[in-house]
């Protein structure tokens, strides 16, 4: 993960963080969890700090994907067409000896 794609993840945290207090400040309904979150204290001189349970609970829900979707081409020229170049003169061929 990259540097930034974890800050977004904290920083969605700490949003759901602040409408879940202010739902149950309220006596709301919790807000729904959105699908990606970290949640941890920013610390002045160390930066954010992540608990492990956190972290354990964050891998615990994603997904992991091991199929890549894609395409395996082979471009070949019909058998006729290998013939001919089989059986022409080097010339023809464009073969230089």
């Amino acid at each position: 993960m990259s540097g930034q794609y974890v800050r977004r993840l904290l920083a969605e945290g700490a949003a759901f963080e602040a409408r879940r207090g202010a739902a149950e400040a309220a006596g709301g309904a919790p807000p729904p969890e959105p699908s990606a979150f970290l949640v941890g204290t920013r610390h002045p001189s160390r930066g954010w700090l992540v608990a492990r349970r956190e972290l354990e609970r964050f891998s615990a829900g994603r997904r992991v994907v091991k199929d890549r979707p894609g395409f395996d081409l082979t471009l070949r020229p019909p058998k006729s067409v290998s013939v001919l170049w089989a059986l022409a003169d080097d010339e023809r061929r464009c073969v230089d000896s």
